[in-house]
């Protein structure tokens, strides 16, 4: 019963309203950053497909029927994608660790018993530890007046959890930087002293 009202009422009621106009650039904008191979919880009628970036050629999906809908087949057939289609919940999701691959998932975590958590699974701050384990050294530069990407909430937030993981993290910590781009950014001598040790 279930897969007759998500593919005759729910599923074509979702493509009328989501499809409009308004909604290109938001998920353009969403997408715009994603690695070539993607993974997308509950693809729906692929309403995203269209708007992946070119070097996107394949996609994971996840979702709960046995068939995908015949809209997003052939949206990814029209996109020149091609779609794996991994029949399971994502609640939890069927992989030990998928978070070196970006997620995707837009108008579905409503039917995820707990939103925060499963975002936390792709949140990069909190899937650090490999990149610790592998010994990387990560270098930043943020401002500490910056309102848009608060540094206590963000910068401070990722050194402080790779730090806890065992790894190097190098800060230069420009007084009074807002969110913008100064030459106290880029032509710090901190960060140039830095690539040319590692490249050594």
């Amino acid at each position: 019963m279930a897969g007759f009202y998500e593919r005759r009422l729910f599923n074509p009621l979702m493509d009328l309203a989501l499809r409009q106009p308004r909604f290109h650039g938001l998920r353009e904008h969403l997408l715009a950053d994603l690695a070539d191979s993607p993974l997308e919880i509950g693809p729906g009628t692929g309403l995203n497909f269209p708007h992946y970036p070119p070097r996107v050629r394949s996609v994971r999906v996840v979702a709960r029927e046995p068939e995908l809908d015949p809209r997003a087949l052939e949206r990814a057939r029209q996109r020149g994608i091609t779609v794996e289609h991994i029949v399971a919940s994502a609640d939890p999701l069927p992989f030990a660790d998928e978070s070196e691959q970006d997620l995707v998932c837009t108008f579905v975590l409503c039917s995820v018993s707990d939103p925060d958590a499963k975002l936390a699974e792709f949140n990069p701050p909190d899937n650090l530890a490999g990149l610790a384990t592998a010994k990387v050294p990560l270098f930043a530069v943020h401002g500490d007046n910056d309102a848009l990407v608060p540094y206590d909430d963000n910068t401070k937030f990722v050194k402080q959890n790779y730090e806890a993981a065992g790894g190097t993290f190098e800060l230069k910590l420009i007084p009074g930087g807002r969110h913008e781009v100064t030459p106290a950014f880029f032509e710090c001598q901190e960060l140039i002293d830095f690539v040319l040790k590692q490249s050594k």
